[in-house]
């Protein structure tokens, strides 16, 4: 059986060139809070995730999943350094495998 690709003739498609080279896009930041909760993760997992690799103690006030610790997560991602998000993604990988 031939493979998808070759079936729909996608063989001879030429890669799209890079567009972002050293960068996190707010897009993708949010996409990479948004497939940890599909995956069952809860904000409080992903906080404690992002707390690690930010170097940042979690509020104990915040004990409420949403939106309170949800809202941390996206404020802690929103202000990461692009290389950071890079390092939250591997976490998150490994949590997940």
């Amino acid at each position: 059986m031939n493979s998808f690709s070759k079936r729909h003739g996608y063989a001879n498609v030429f890669p799209a060139p890079i567009s972002v080279r050293e960068d996190a896009p707010l897009e993708f930041r949010g996409v990479l809070i948004d497939m940890p909760y599909e995956g069952l993760k809860n904000p409080s997992a992903l906080r404690e995730i992002f707390c690690r690799i930010m170097r940042v103690r979690p509020n104990s006030n915040n004990w409420s999943e949403f939106p309170n610790i949800d809202r941390k997560v996206h404020d802690l991602m929103d202000e990461a350094p692009w290389y950071k998000v890079y390092d939250i993604a591997e976490a998150i990988h490994a949590g997940l495998v």
